[in-house]
């Protein structure tokens, strides 16, 4: 759960500094591509709300059941790690975009 909190604070953040860059562009092409930008991460971050929601409340269910934590099964399901690490290196990817924009803009 630790892991989905780090990649949605992550998103989140990422999508505030797309949106303030944004804002304070003059060319428009660079504030539809930081909007673009915004919104797509945005959307990302919703996405791995959603799947922590689901975590949760799957979680509360099997606990519900009386199952001990220990009883599960240490891996996560493989499309579960595929999805967190493509959410990471899209986030890493666009971070290093971010940079080099901030670079030329400044």
């Amino acid at each position: 759960m630790q892991d989905y909190l780090a990649a949605f604070e992550r998103l989140r953040k990422g999508a505030a500094e797309a949106a303030l860059i944004r804002d304070l562009a003059a060319d428009q092409t660079k504030q539809d591509f930081f909007d673009l930008l915004h919104r797509h991460l945005n959307r990302l971050a919703d996405e791995v709300e959603r799947a922590m929601n689901g975590s949760k409340r799957r979680l509360e269910a099997r606990m519900g059941k009386k199952q001990r934590p220990e009883d599960e099964p240490k891996e996560k399901p493989a499309r579960i790690e595929e999805a967190e690490q493509a959410a990471e290196e899209y986030a890493s990817d666009q971070r290093e975009i971010i940079k080099k924009l901030r670079k030329a803009l400044n």
